[in-house]
């Protein structure tokens, strides 16, 4: 017959589970509803002439969803922690290169849209990221960075 700690321990631990998982789905819950009214306003954003769609979608709203993170790499970089740096700055590359931009172009053959995206790149876009690519390798390679390294990556 188990103990009476055990049982509490037992209790305890699945009432946690039930707080988190409450938890998160209220989390969830409020950040889409932020992002709902957040794309609700973009539209009189990009109403005007100043600035389009795309720039807002591919440009700052991953600026803006990122900051705190890429303000964590900054320091990382600050303190000699380049892996720590360059771990975040490739992650982060290669999540959108792997998932994010495969999934967008299935959703977008799933909604049937008029203009479906593909993964049919311009070529000037094709070799800006196998620049970029070569750069990230070779600043890696060595495993040290020197300020002109940190302005190149800053740079692509």
């Amino acid at each position: 017959m188990p103990s009476e700690p055990d049982n509490e321990h037992a209790t305890s631990v699945l009432f946690l589970g039930i707080v988190e998982g409450l938890l998160l789905i209220s989390v969830l819950g409020l950040s889409s509803l932020s992002a709902y009214f957040l794309l609700r306003t973009l539209s009189s954003v990009t109403d005007s002439d100043f600035i389009s769609g795309k720039t807002v979608s591919f440009v700052l709203l991953p600026l803006a969803t990122d900051g705190p993170a890429r303000v964590e790499a900054i320091v990382a970089a600050y303190r000699n922690s380049m892996t720590t740096a360059l771990e975040f700055a490739i992650g982060r590359s290669m999540n959108a290169a792997l998932f994010i931009t495969p999934t967008l172009v299935l959703f977008s053959w799933a909604a049937q849209s008029n203009e479906p995206m593909t993964l049919h790149f311009p070529t000037l876009e094709t070799i800006s990221i196998f620049l970029g690519t070569l750069l990230v390798a070779e600043l890696c390679r060595d495993g040290k960075s020197n300020y002109l390294e940190g302005a190149m990556c800053l740079v692509t």
